[in-house]
């Protein structure tokens, strides 16, 4: 886990409540493969938790997380509605939670972009940066965190 000092350069002065009390903006790498452990289902559980308080909130699936994406790994006996694809569907609609997924990842691990779910958009490596770097747009902190699940 990390957090980024976010630079911005104003011209003119800020008005508004003091930036401390703005919520840093919160990055989640997913990089587990989901069900074998609880990893992916921690990270969404945290995302959700987050964005329903106000926390401008940006999962990214990358490296084995892919995998959460592609409902093939849905383990038997799953109660309808509670698998991590249902989970992701459903809150993929919320205000400020934002779902990615790495392309690259996906793409090494055979996932073609249409066997993705829909309300999570593919990123390539300048996205992934811009996402790491920056705060979502519209959303002025200071600081962005970055947990890997």
């Amino acid at each position: 886990a990390f957090s980024i000092d976010v630079v911005t350069h104003r011209k003119i002065p800020r008005v508004g409540p003091p930036l401390q009390d703005k919520k840093p903006s919160l990055v989640i790498l997913a990089t587990h493969s989901p069900y074998g452990t609880e990893f992916t289902k921690g990270a969404i559980t945290l995302a959700v938790a987050c964005a329903h308080q106000g926390i401008a909130t940006r999962v990214v699936f990358i490296e084995e997380g892919v995998y959460t994406l592609s409902g093939q790994d849905s383990p038997a006996g799953m109660l309808p509605g509670c698998d991590l694809q249902s989970i992701i569907e459903t809150t993929s609609r919320m205000d400020n939670l934002e779902y990615f997924v790495y392309t690259p990842s996906s793409q090494e691990r055979g996932i073609a972009g249409n066997a993705l779910m829909k309300g999570v958009c593919p990123i390539h490596p300048n996205k992934l940066g811009q996402v790491l770097l920056l705060p979502p747009p519209g959303v002025d902190v200071d600081q962005q965190r970055i947990l890997a699940f």
